[in-house]
This record gives structure tokens, C-alpha cells and sequence, in this order.
């Protein structure tokens, strides 16, 4: 293959518009519901989705490419606390820094609602994710024996407190951080 070839992909990725953080809307369920399904051993009902997005407590948020879905995240609020329930991104657009994208957003989001704490549960294996959030400043405080009836797997309650004034204590927006999908 010639190089010209080799470098195609690499150049229309830097020449495309870039992707944007977003409120998720009914219309991006069918793009949601998929990644979902690939992501998780128990994916969410379509209906759960749908009743968050009219729950006035939750935030749910998606990473949009030109065209298309490539992750999505939500959380609850409650009182000085948000509740991040789930985050993932899509397969072939993991390690481009998207679920950084979508975790700072939530941060922010959480911030101007008054939140103190954010608080999440992650898969005990699931380095990649842990490694992510821990960039981000959560700290596990709890360990949470076969915690996923999906798969028997251990879970860790990790904690951001409290939550940033602003963005000078997060990494870098540029930097591309691994990511991988996580929730309850």
C-alpha cells in the first residue's frame, strides 16, 4: 500500500470537523441502544434512556462526529451529589479521547448544579476505565464483592471531592487518554 494510502485516514480525521459534546435527544437513541449493546454484558432498556431524558435530576450527554453518535454518558443529581450511571463509547472510536471528552462534561455539568461530590462505581478489572477516572481525580473509597449480577464481577466505588472550580485541575483537553465503558 503506498504511503499517500497509509496517511488518508489520518489526514481526513485531522482535516474533519471536531466532535462535539452534546445534550442526548430521543433522535440518538438508535445510536445510544448500539453502542450499549456492545459495550455492556446488561444493556439498558431503550425505555430507561427514555426516561431519563425526561427526568429532570438526570443529565445525559452524547460525543457527536459529523454524522454520527461515537459515545454517550449520563448521571443523576441528587441534592450536593451527582451520580455518574454509565459512560461508553463506541468500539471503533475508542482511544480518541472521547470518553475524556464526555467525563470532563459531566464534571462541568455536575459542577454548575451546585454538586460537591461525584461519585461512580466501576468493574474492579476494568483498568483502563479506573486509570481514566483516577487522571480525573476519583479516588476509591469502597470495594464492592460480586457487585455486577451481570458477570459475578467485583465493583469499586470511586469518589471526586470535591469537584473542581474549574478546569485547571483536569488533563490537558489535547491529551488522548484510553477510555472504555463503564456503569452500574
Amino acid at each position: 500500500m503506498s504511503a499517500d494510502r497509509a496517511d488518508r485516514p489520518r489526514r481526513e480525521l485531522a482535516t474533519a470537523a471536531p466532535p462535539r459534546v452534546e445534550p442526548m435527544r430521543l433522535e440518538d437513541l438508535d445510536a445510544v441502544t448500539g453502542i450499549d449493546r456492545r459495550s455492556f454484558p446488561s444493556p439498558w432498556a431503550r425505555q430507561s434512556f427514555i426516561n431519563d431524558l425526561h427526568n429532570p435530576a438526570a443529565r445525559y450527554i452524547v460525543v457527536r462526529r459529523p454524522g454520527e453518535v461515537v459515545g454517550f454518558a449520563g448521571m443523576w443529581l441528587i441534592g450536593e451529589e451527582a451520580h455518574i450511571s454509565t459512560l461508553a463509547v463506541h468500539l471503533d472510536h475508542r482511544g480518541q479521547g472521547h470518553g475524556k471528552r464526555l467525563l470532563l462534561r459531566l464534571i462541568e455539568l455536575a459542577r454548575d448544579a451546585g454538586a460537591e461530590r461525584v461519585t461512580l462505581e466501576v468493574r474492579e478489572e476494568n483498568w483502563v476505565a479506573r486509570r481514566l477516572y483516577e487522571r480525573f481525580g476519583f479516588r476509591p473509597v469502597a470495594f464492592l464483592k460480586s457487585y455486577y449480577a451481570d458477570t459475578g464481577e467485583n465493583g469499586i466505588v470511586m469518589w471526586l471531592k470535591p469537584v473542581l472550580a474549574d478546569r485547571s485541575g483536569l488533563p490537558a483537553s489535547d491529551d488522548r487518554a484510553p477510555e472504555d465503558a463503564e456503569r452500574p
